[in-house]
This record gives structure tokens, sequence and C-alpha cells, in this order.
């Protein structure tokens, strides 16, 4: 019987679930490393004196969506009026 040591696999076929990983790792890299490149190698007008390319209005348009949404301004609170004042134990 052949001595095997700790950490020895003969196993070396990868399974589905690994390869996925590994591929998806990787795509999320590079695409980390080529945006890097395009905003940090000079590709993108932080000027603003051309227009922008349609990825990076789409990307921006994408991330502010959520932050967009107004506010639900009631105006200044009149300190002069009761009616505003509940208890807290009403669950209101």
């Amino acid at each position: 019987m052949p001595d095997r040591s700790v950490g020895q696999n003969d196993d070396r076929t990868l399974s589905l679930p690994l390869i996925c990983e590994a591929a998806s790792g990787t795509a999320v890299i590079a695409i980390a490393i080529g945006g890097a490149v395009f905003f940090f190698g000079g590709y993108f007008n932080v000027a603003a004196s051309a227009p922008d390319p349609g990825f990076v209005n789409w990307v921006l348009t994408k991330v502010r969506m959520p932050i967009d949404h107004p506010a639900r301004v009631t105006g200044p609170l009149n300190l002069d009026d009761t009616g505003g004042i509940h208890d807290p134990a009403d669950g209101r």
C-alpha cells in the first residue's frame, strides 16, 4: 500500500462549481482592472469638455437612480403647535 501524505490528492478533476467560481472571480478582477485603466489612464474626461461615452452615462444613471428619490419635505416644524406631539406608546 503506497504511503499517502497529508494534502496529497490523486483526484485531479475540477468540479463545475469550482470552475464557475474561478471564472466569475477572474471576470470581476478583469472588469475592475479595466475600470481602473479607463478612469486612471486618462480616458475619462473629468473636465466634462466632451460628452461622456454611452456606457458611462448608463452606469451613472443606474448608480444615481436610488439616490435621486425625492425626500418628503414637510417644511419647518411649528414649535408652538401641540398637535404634532404624541405619546410614543401610542404606536403612531
